[in-house]
């Protein structure tokens, strides 16, 4: 409980006060795979209207735009929101993207707004029944829920090594590299989520992309009406 607490506050530093090394953060611990992994869940979005969920430092904002959605985002963060509007405005984008800051119950949005509502790499604040049933509201029919949980090297090496120990640490990665109580624990995570996603109203696929030296898990969760 008290590591869990020190990994809590960690991370609300780097969401906040240290909002300045996200970037450097996350590039380090990937080995400069982050990037690819959030690109990868973009080819799951369908648009135009697009809603993204804790959008940190906006650089899937701008790749949104140029892929013709018409996006609108959500920050807890103060810091992230500001890095996100000096990054739209340096791009001449300010002010073609609505940047907010509230809780999801308190969005303003109505009913049956969104295309697609994305989420890269949220806390678990995204698994919460309410927080899942709001998004369904939210969503046209057969609009989709993309979230990006997480994304691992592949390969072996010190380094590597290394990067899968501060994953385990901070809770972010099973601990078992050796695969087979590591992928039992694995299914029966991603087997109590899509139970509670279905109950929300989702049909749900888990996603599997394999890239050069890495792959990127994507949860795609399509509108089905029911829940």
């Amino acid at each position: 409980m008290i590591w869990k607490r020190i990994v809590d506050f960690g991370f609300h530093l780097l969401y906040n006060h240290f909002a300045w090394s996200y970037d450097i953060v996350s590039w380090s611990v990937s080995l400069g795979e982050w990037r690819k992994w959030q690109l990868a869940s973009l080819e799951f979005v369908q648009g135009p209207a697009v809603l993204e969920i804790a959008h940190g430092p906006g650089h899937m904002l701008l790749e949104l735009q140029k892929r013709g959605m018409a996006v609108t985002a959500l920050d807890l963060s103060p810091a992230m929101s500001r890095l996100a509007q000096a990054r739209l405005k340096r791009s001449g984008q300010d002010g073609s993207v609505s940047l907010l800051r509230c809780q999801i119950p308190d969005m303003p949005f109505a009913a049956e707004t969104f295309d697609s509502v994305l989420s890269q790499f949220p806390t678990n604040f995204i698994f919460r029944v309410e927080t899942l049933q709001a998004l369904n509201q939210l969503l046209k029919p057969g609009g989709r829920l993309v979230i990006l949980p997480e994304g691992h090297l592949t390969g072996n090496g010190p380094i590597r090594t290394i990067i899968h120990w501060m994953f385990v640490i901070t809770g972010q990665t099973t601990g078992n590299q050796k695969a087979d109580l590591a992928e039992r624990e694995i299914d029966l995570f991603w087997a109590d989520v899509e139970k509670m996603m279905q109950a929300c109203g989702f049909t749900v696929s888990l996603e599997r992309v394999q890239l050069e030296k890495s792959e990127a898990t994507v949860i795609v969760a399509k509108k089905s009406g029911r829940g």
